[in-house]
């Protein structure tokens, strides 16, 4: 199953928060994937302090439940040298864009290795780069 995106479900009323209701849902996205024995894959949005460092578990919106549920967490990266706001927009201008998918988490196997893709995102194409 692939959500798209985490923040936009709703709750059942019961939550104030949206830590709440995020952390509400990633339980049961859990009790989805292990009832079904299938792959839940939800795409999150990084908090806007992320945009322009490196990504961590911290920078997942309302992360406290993204990161105890979750059995493994990517995270999609500029390959740029500085962050700053001149350098991400010259960065978004590029055709492809060099991407990097970077393994946060990962429970049963290696974390913080990382996949370099080119973006066409004209054709929301990813080419695997090889290292």
């Amino acid at each position: 199953m692939i959500l798209d995106y985490l923040q936009i479900l709703a709750s059942d009323g019961a939550f104030k928060t949206e830590k709440q209701v995020v952390d509400s849902n990633i339980t049961a996205l859990k009790g989805i994937s292990n009832e079904f024995s299938i792959p839940v894959i939800a795409i999150s949005s990084l908090n806007r302090e992320s945009y322009m460092r490196n990504s961590g578990l911290a920078a997942f919106k309302e992360s406290g439940g993204i990161e105890y549920g979750a059995d493994v967490i990517f995270s999609l990266k500029f390959q740029m040298e500085s962050k700053n706001q001149e350098d991400m927009n010259r960065e978004l201008k590029k055709m492809p864009r060099e991407i990097a998918l970077e393994v946060l988490k990962n429970r049963n196997g290696t974390s913080r290795q990382s996949v370099n893709f080119n973006y066409y995102c004209k054709y929301h194409f990813f080419e695997s780069v090889l290292n």
